[in-house]
C-alpha cells in the first residue's frame, strides 16, 4: 500500500510525442475541451494515452492508494501561452492553452465522466484559476494575497466530483498546492459519530 501524497508518474520524451501526435487529431474538432458536448463526442479520449499512463490512471482509479497523482513532463511554451489574462472570461475558448486543456480531458475521461456545473465560469469544464484584481483577499481560485484555506472542492453539492483535475501552466514564484487527506486525520469515535450526523 503506498501512503504518500502523491502518487507521481513522469512521462517520457516518447510518451510526450505520442500525446501530442493524437492532440493533433483532437485539435481538427470544432469543439474544445470546455464545451460539455466534447466529452459525448470524444468519451473514449484516454485510449489516446500512452499505454503506460493509461494503466497508472487505471489502477489509481481502481484502488485509491494515494491521495493525489501528479503526471510530470506535460510541456507548457511560457512564451507561447502569453500574460496571464486580467479575468477568466477572457480566456479565449479554443486559445493558447488549448493543448493543455486537451491532455487534462484526456486524463479525465480516463478517471471518469468530466461534468461542470452551470454556475461555474459558465459552464466550462475545463475552467481557469487566475488572479483577479480586486479578489486579492478573497477565499477563491482567485485571491493572490492570502492563503487558500483548506476545503472540499464543490463542497456545496452532494453530486460533487470523485476526482479534481489541476495544471500549473506557470508557478514562477513557487507557490505550493497543499492537499491534506481525510484518511491522515485521527479523530475520536463521538467525534465520527457527531460528523455523521444530520446537522440540526
Amino acid at each position: 500500500m503506498y501512503h504518500g501524497i502523491p502518487l507521481e508518474y513522469g512521462l517520457s520524451v516518447g510518451e510526450t510525442e505520442q500525446i501530442q501526435e493524437a492532440l493533433a487529431r483532437f485539435r481538427e474538432g470544432a469543439l474544445s475541451p470546455a464545451h460539455p458536448a466534447f466529452y459525448d463526442e470524444h468519451w473514449d479520449a484516454a485510449l489516446h494515452l500512452p499505454a503506460g499512463l493509461r494503466t497508472f490512471l487505471e489502477q489509481f482509479r481502481r484502488t485509491e492508494p494515494a491521495a493525489a497523482l501528479v503526471i510530470h513532463g506535460f510541456p507548457v511554451d511560457d512564451e507561447a501561452v502569453g500574460p496571464t489574462p486580467a479575468h477568466w472570461e477572457d480566456v479565449p475558448v479554443q486559445g493558447a492553452v488549448l493543448d493543455q486543456e486537451l491532455f487534462l480531458a484526456m486524463v479525465g475521461t480516463a478517471l471518469g465522466d468530466p461534468f461542470t456545473f452551470s454556475t461555474l465560469q459558465l459552464g466550462r469544464v475545463t475552467q481557469n484559476l487566475l488572479p483577479i484584481r480586486g479578489d486579492e483577499l478573497r477565499q477563491s481560485g482567485h485571491g493572490s494575497e492570502c492563503l487558500l484555506e483548506f476545503h472540499t472542492e464543490d463542497g456545496f453539492h452532494p453530486g460533487r466530483c470523485d476526482y479534481l483535475l489541476l495544471f500549473g501552466m506557470r508557478n514562477h514564484d513557487r507557490v505550493p498546492t497543499i492537499v491534506s487527506s481525510v484518511r491522515d486525520v485521527k479523530i475520536s469515535d463521538e467525534t465520527a459519530d457527531l460528523l455523521r450526523s444530520p446537522a440540526s
